[in-house]
């Protein structure tokens, strides 16, 4: 896992700064319902993007809509937005070297132990 720490900014060691923050979910046969997905978080404003069968985007104000109700992918006078924070998210992917879906081969088996067998 790639990353920096927080703590010396939640310790008030460290000016709250504009920062972002890239997160990656990598769907799982057990869970079909719940996409692979790559976000991108900022400080004011949050861009998801579904990969897959999916294929949407979602975009949140999190400062003016901080329970993310509100997506404003669609919405005609942000494109601009939209599109900029899409771009950074494929530029770090691409930098980060993390332009690869992980894939299992066999499928997913539910540990006999667990369910009582």
């Amino acid at each position: 896992m790639d990353g920096q720490t927080f703590l010396p900014l939640l310790a008030g060691e460290e000016e709250n700064r504009d920062r972002e923050f890239l997160c990656e979910y990598f769907r799982e046969p057990a869970f079909p319902h719940i996409p692979t997905t790559f976000a991108l978080r900022g400080n004011q404003y949050k861009y998801i993007w579904y990969h897959g069968v999916w294929e949407r985007d979602e975009l949140y104000d999190l400062q003016n809509d901080p329970r993310e109700r509100y997506n404003l992918a669609e919405v005609l006078f942000l494109p601009g937005l939209k599109n900029d924070m899409r771009q950074r998210l494929f530029d770090l992917l691409e930098e980060k070297d993390a332009m690869q879906i992980p894939l299992r081969r066999a499928g997913w088996q539910a540990d006999e132990k667990l369910i009582g067998n």
